[in-house]
């Protein structure tokens, strides 16, 4: 299983955490980290992060995608 992970604030410790678990089991993760003072992303951020989950799924039965935010960033993860 391919596994894409996004963080969207600037603590990254649970993403790179979560990374090493995920590369420990075998899979090496596709990592984004979003800078966190854009309230809405450039178009060109989005196309990038959905070219590399069409790479990602090439192949793949199976695509985890997780996110990393607080609540305060919820409406700019979706």
């Amino acid at each position: 299983m391919k596994v894409v992970l996004i963080s969207v604030d600037n603590h990254t410790i649970g993403i790179q955490t979560t990374a090493t678990v995920v590369a420990d089991a075998g899979s090496e993760p596709i990592l984004f980290y979003l800078p966190s003072h854009l309230k809405v992303y450039p178009r060109v951020i989005e196309e990038r992060i959905m070219q590399a989950l069409r790479e990602a799924a090439k192949g793949e039965k199976q695509i985890l995608i997780g996110f990393h935010l607080k609540e305060l960033s919820f409406s700019r993860s979706l």
